[in-house]
């Protein structure tokens, strides 16, 4: 291994965008996806032809996470990453880090002009990680770990930048480190008994780096996983939200519409007068346009014994939908009340950030 090392070349490919982070949210679950897909942005980072009289992009900001002209490359945000190909049949990237998200390594197909597939087509022998064959006509993403490496696939990686600072701060520290093992080995009088305690300092230094950096470690993973639930949760309170409202909408119709049928029966039961000044006013209408009277004549009395025998029935359909849409109105209030209580439990019980 350490052979095809000493040999191994990163060519740069180039500058990718991708979505930081790649699973970026609203607080109602759309994603970056939906934000291009549905037109709601622009590449400039502005509002789109399909985002409409929705307020700004702030507004929909889920905890945690930053607005979509900040997280999505469609919506003018993201993140650059240098995108690094390893010779062929090599194991491991020189430079950067192995791409393992499905979001980043389908933005390097794009790099190269190669179509990507998912974990469904993978050859065999794949190995793991994002990679490209030979020819960098196609891009897979392998997350299987027992995938081995084989001379006609090409890892593919994303350059880091703070690994990049990180490794020039260790390269620093190494130049230190050498200097003072020379300032020490040119030191004349040191004594056997202060070397014990430097040595012991040293150990005893390590031992609180190496204490600190697993908390560290133990405290991010903590971290995340509140994080996780975070999210979850206010995902359960967005699908609770969409609740309250639709459950408030049927409530509204069902009182407009009980409404709207009493106005209906109340002009029914006493303005009959009306309803043959309408048919008076038909009745001539129809005797202007044909020019014959007997015509209009003939019209309205046949209007009027369907009136005579329509209204009864009429009457009769709409007390009938009154009735149900009383017995349906306290049924429905109740349906309200009780999501608006579990949004409001949500709500107060939502985990700390």
């Amino acid at each position: 291994m350490s052979r095809r090392r000493a040999n191994t070349t990163s060519e740069k490919v180039e500058g990718v965008c991708v979505d930081s982070p790649s699973d970026w949210r609203s607080k109602t679950g759309s994603t970056c996806a939906d934000y291009t897909n549905l037109r709601w942005c622009t590449r400039d980072g502005g509002k789109g032809d399909g985002w409409g009289g929705n307020g700004d992009f702030e507004d929909w900001v889920a905890e945690g996470f930053r607005t979509a002209a900040e997280s999505c490359c469609m919506c003018g945000g993201g993140q650059e990453v240098d995108i690094f190909m390893e010779t062929l049949g090599e194991e491991a990237c020189s430079k950067g880090e192995t791409i393992t998200d499905a979001a980043t390594c389908e933005a390097a197909s794009r790099s190269l002009g190669a179509t990507f597939s998912s974990a469904a087509a993978w050859p065999e022998g794949h190995p793991r990680g994002c990679h490209t064959d030979g020819r960098r006509s196609h891009v897979w993403l392998n997350m299987d770990p027992s995938g081995t490496a084989q001379d006609e696939f090409a890892i593919l990686c994303a350059d880091v930048a703070d690994e990049e600072e990180a490794d020039d701060d260790d390269d620093d520290d190494d130049d230190s480190a050498s200097d003072k093992d020379e300032d020490d080995s040119e030191r004349d009088g040191d004594d056997e008994d202060e070397d014990e305690r430097e040595d012991k300092n040293d150990e005893t230094k390590a031992a609180a780096v190496n204490k600190e950096r697993r908390d560290g470690d133990k405290k991010a993973a903590d971290a995340k996983e509140i994080s996780a639930e975070r999210a979850a949760h206010i995902k359960l309170e967005a699908q609770l939200r969409e609740k309250v409202v639709h459950t408030h909408a049927a409530l509204v119709h069902n009182l407009k519409r009980r409404v709207q049928v009493g106005l209906e029966l109340h002009r029914l039961d006493g303005d009959d007068d009306a309803g043959r000044k309408d048919i008076e006013k038909h009745k001539k209408a129809v005797a202007y346009e044909t020019r014959s009277k007997a015509m209009g004549n003939l019209m309205g009395d046949m209007w009027k014994e369907m009136r005579m025998f329509a209204v009864p029935f009429y009457e009769e359909r709409l007390e009938e939908e009154l009735l149900t849409l009383e017995k349906q109105g306290p049924e429905l209030e109740e349906a309200y009340n009780k999501a608006v209580g579990e949004l409001d439990k949500a709500e107060k019980s939502r985990p700390a950030a």
